[in-house]
């Protein structure tokens, strides 16, 4: 369409000369790629009429491109026509994802849930009621089962194998469940990307092929789902790749030592909450003090970041701790 528009209507003119080609059942795509399309924006039925005939778009998608799937003929014909196409829009929006990464084959990723701050893990489920075999949980960069490796299939643009260690996912048991397996040559272990404007991205199972990946809730240990209206915004981060929260001192507040073998003092000019997290900004621990506290730190020997919030301080103070027994 020349520009990202805010759509609100699809147009549709069939033929004004005749009857013969107009389109009775369609369905309408919108995108913000030329090649990667999800689920259809509307469907229904167009009248047998030479007026333009408007569709609303109720989801209002940000998009460049559009399609129009004829499925069937006024007359039952073999073939459509089109007088005119078009569109009615609220608004010319601005993209802020062209200067995404590139989805790189065989880098490897982590795979964040942007509602929780999560990550996807593969995880069989042991549970009485199976639920699948990958699920969302703190990130752990020690554990293998958080990293992830597309593979573009062959012939598609927008088709990948998702590997995990030696396997992949695959379609699950009944279909709606995520599995793991060895299929990489059909669409059972196929799963195309669907990039958002903002560099986020939806997931989907070529054997759902309307339907996307989601949660039934954003919370530690929950499994991911292949049979859902709507996807889950997702975020790629690469493997070796962490994003470090700044370090920020402010006067009144001390956290010693900075070498430390396996215990810290945290001092504060009053009430405080205080955070223990990884280098990657995961709350590891949380405390509450009164003006001096004691934290033991019962993890593996590496580089840790200390929070203090106060009461009367509006900004978080952070404070970098090496762990060394």
């Amino acid at each position: 369409m020349g520009q990202t528009y805010r759509v609100d209507e699809f147009v549709y003119q069939g033929r004004k000369d005749g009857s013969n080609g107009r389109i009775k059942e369609y369905e309408i795509y919108f995108s913000n790629s030329p090649v990667v399309w999800g689920s259809p924006s509307a469907t229904g039925l167009f009248s047998d009429t030479p007026d333009p005939q408007h569709v609303k778009i109720i989801s209002n998608p940000s998009a460049r491109y559009f399609k129009l799937i004829a499925k069937s003929e006024i007359n039952n014909k073999a073939w459509t026509a089109v007088a005119e196409l078009g569109i009615e829009a609220s608004a010319i929006v601005t993209p802020i994802g062209e200067a995404c990464d590139n989805l790189l084959s065989d880098q490897k990723y982590y795979i964040k849930d942007i509602a929780s701050g999560l990550y996807l893990q593969w995880k069989h489920d042991i549970g009485s009621n199976y639920e699948g075999e990958f699920c969302i949980n703190p990130l752990d960069r020690n554990n293998e089962t958080f990293v992830f490796t597309f593979s573009k299939v062959d012939g598609f643009t927008s088709f990948y194998n998702l590997r995990v260690g030696s396997k992949y996912m695959n379609k699950g048991e009944g279909g709606w469940r995520c599995g793991i397996g060895m299929v990489t040559d059909n669409k059972d272990g196929w799963i195309q990307l669907e990039t958002q404007d903002d560099c986020t991205f939806k997931m989907r199972g070529m054997w759902q092929i309307s339907k996307y990946f989601n949660f039934d809730n954003h919370t530690e240990g929950s499994y991911i789902y292949s049979d859902k209206s709507d996807g889950a915004l997702l975020k790629l981060e690469k493997f070796g790749e962490v994003s470090i929260i700044p370090v920020t001192d402010i006067p009144g507040i001390s956290v010693y030592p900075a070498i430390s073998n396996g215990e810290i003092a945290v001092c504060t000019p009053g009430k405080a909450v205080i955070k223990v997290m990884n280098v990657g900004g995961y709350i590891l621990a949380d405390y509450q003090s009164e003006g001096k506290l004691t934290i033991g730190m019962n993890y593996t020997d590496g580089v840790y970041l200390v929070g203090v919030e106060t009461e009367n301080i509006p900004r978080m103070a952070t404070y970098k701790v090496m762990l060394c027994r």
